[in-house]
């Protein structure tokens, strides 16, 4: 199954008269994860990891288009800690870190600067912290990311 087909499902108030669809098992996104050859391949199936643990509408992590009263996370939302420190995005043990936090700044349910910390797992694939960890460094990698 392509990563991009990997989006989390929308909830049935999202869209009106429709049924949610079925939710994409953990087993799918481990074998994105573990089939992935390309540096592409390995991008797409972090972002479509990484956004599953804060149940993320697909509108928070990617551009597009029309309207929207959701942010898109930006870089600065995500913070990692390894125990109280802070860890910068560029720290070469971002990876390591303990927890993963995201502040979602607006979103269409009025919440506002609401921000959500995930664990990092025993897990080498399915790991929040991992998996936001090598979005990051992506992005910083691209030539005129800031």
């Amino acid at each position: 199954m392509p990563t991009d087909m990997l989006a989390n499902p929308r909830l049935p108030e999202d869209r009106p008269g429709q049924e949610a669809p079925e939710v994409t098992p953990p087993r799918v996104y481990r074998h994105c994860l573990e089939a992935a050859v390309t540096p592409l391949e390995e991008a797409k199936a972090h972002l479509a990891a990484g956004p599953l643990f804060f149940a993320c509408r697909f509108c928070e992590y990617t551009k597009v288009g029309g309207t929207r009263r959701t942010q898109t996370i930006r870089l600065q939302d995500l913070k990692f800690r390894k125990g109280k420190r802070v860890l910068r995005h560029l720290s070469r043990f971002l990876h390591l870190a303990d927890t993963t936090s995201i502040t979602f700044h607006l979103q269409k349910n009025d919440k506002k600067g609401e921000t959500v910390t995930m664990h990092r797992t025993s897990e080498s694939q399915l790991n929040p912290v991992t998996n936001w960890a090598f979005i990051v460094r992506r992005i910083m990698k691209i030539e005129g990311w800031n």
